[in-house]
């Protein structure tokens, strides 16, 4: 698998892709939660939980990116087995 894509091996699915955009969005957020909350608002507790909560909504983006490649990587060996197999005209 080469370093840099073009495209990043994702599924067709709609689903699977707002999956990752929610994921985005939540570790975005809980990343500016977490550091206004220490600067501006003087909140250390709320800190800590949105800083983990952008630590663990992160891992899961990682996750569910790792998925999807091993999904495209799947779906890709099938259709080279089935083109392989296909004597065509």
């Amino acid at each position: 698998m080469p370093l840099f894509r073009q495209t990043p091996p994702l599924p067709d699915e709609p689903i699977f892709r707002w999956i990752l955009y929610v994921l985005v969005g939540a570790t975005v957020v809980a990343a500016v939660i977490a550091i206004g909350a220490e600067q501006a608002w003087g909140l250390p507790v709320l800190s800590r939980v949105a800083g983990w909560s952008a630590i663990v909504t992160g891992l899961l983006y990682l996750v569910f990116r790792w998925l999807g490649a091993r999904e495209m990587a799947r779906r890709a060996a099938r259709e080279a087995t089935r083109q392989d197999s296909d004597p065509g005209p």
